[in-house]
């Protein structure tokens, strides 16, 4: 393809914006304290944490960053009042973690996903970034019905002949 099917790009998802740094340009981290542990190649973002890149954004209370020996990130955990957004999309939960390593992102403490005024809420949410499908454990969903772009779907209304064209 190239690209233009929007149902299959990951870019559809809540967290594409996060899911691949290199791809989408800096992460930029605010916080009220931060500590990096080099000899681990961790850092810890503590304290009304805001995250941004491209277009997605990430709240939490803690933000712990796990890189490679290269700097580059591996694992990404977001604990307490979680909050991912991208446009009319955000996931809420107690924690998240999003694998780099794997393409998946995580949530867990009663997670729920909103895309519009449709949300799905479980007890973990498993997003696969690469295939932009999800799974959800002991999903509770609320959808709203989508408006037609068609009236009566596409189809012509019926014409039906008055009784005057009958005997004709």
């Amino acid at each position: 393809g190239n690209g233009d099917n929007k149902d299959s790009t990951p870019d559809n998802s809540p967290f594409a914006g996060f899911q691949n740094s290199s791809n989408h340009g800096p992460i930029n981290i605010k916080s009220d304290t931060m500590s990096f542990d080099y000899k681990n190649n961790v850092v810890v973002f503590s304290g009304k944490v805001h995250a941004v890149q491209a277009d997605s954004e990430l709240t939490s209370n803690t933000l712990h960053v796990l890189m490679n020996k290269q700097s580059q990130i591996q694992t990404m955990i977001a604990d307490g009042n979680v909050r991912m957004s991208q446009g009319t999309r955000w996931a809420t939960g107690d924690h998240a973690v999003l694998d780099e390593n794997i393409h998946t992102l995580v949530l867990t403490g009663s997670p729920v996903v909103h895309d519009g005024k449709d949300q799905i809420a479980g007890t973990k949410i498993t997003v696969y970034l690469q295939t932009n499908k999800s799974e959800v454990t002991d999903p509770k969903a609320v959808i709203f019905p989508r408006e037609s772009k068609k009236p009566n779907n596409g189809v012509a209304p019926a014409t039906v002949p008055d009784k005057a064209d009958a005997g004709r």
